[in-house]
């Protein structure tokens, strides 16, 4: 990935501050990543700036709410984005976790039928966790809701909450 650029977009009274990333290996998404540090912006290399601004633009709204409930004002000039209690991560689709240095993508998805607990695996710097029908048993047992989709959910592919990523293309 080459050096990062910095630009910002306008939403109502308040500037998205974001940083741009560059990537030879991505070719046709757009991925948003939000969390309490601000907001990052990976495109591919071949993208143009208005473009990328444009993109930005159209997810501001969502990338407002995100910041609001990953309790940060990092990504935010003017406006009021802060909120009192950090909101604790849900354990949904496309929820971003730290691990290794890195923020792992955690993709929730059913479990095969007479699965009575969930499973989680680690897969490409993914946590795929098989979660049984029965749902109800494990909510509460590990410190949050879970869920395979959430109301933050941002194109295809489950919910997004807290640190998370949207893949625009």
């Amino acid at each position: 990935m080459a050096a990062a650029e910095r630009d910002s977009v306008r939403f109502g009274a308040s500037t998205i501050e974001y940083e741009v990333r560059r990537s030879l290996r991505r070719h046709k998404t757009v991925q948003i990543t939000v969390d309490g540090g601000g907001v990052e912006v990976i495109a591919p290399s071949a993208t143009p700036d208005p473009e990328v601004r444009a993109i930005v633009a159209k997810r501001a709204a969502w990338i407002l709410a995100r910041l609001a409930e990953a309790g940060g004002t990092a990504g935010v000039v003017g406006g009021s984005v802060s909120s009192p209690v950090p909101t604790p991560r849900r354990f949904v689709s496309g929820e971003t976790l730290p691990y290794l240095g890195r923020n792992v993508r955690l993709i929730v998805e059913p479990a095969a039928a007479g699965t009575r607990s969930p499973e989680v695996r680690f897969d490409h710097w993914r946590f795929r966790i098989a979660v049984p029908p029965s749902l109800d048993d494990f909510n509460g047992g590990i410190g949050g809701s879970v869920s395979r989709g959430g109301a933050g959910s941002v194109g295809g592919g489950g919910g997004v909450s807290g640190g998370g990523a949207s893949g625009v293309r």
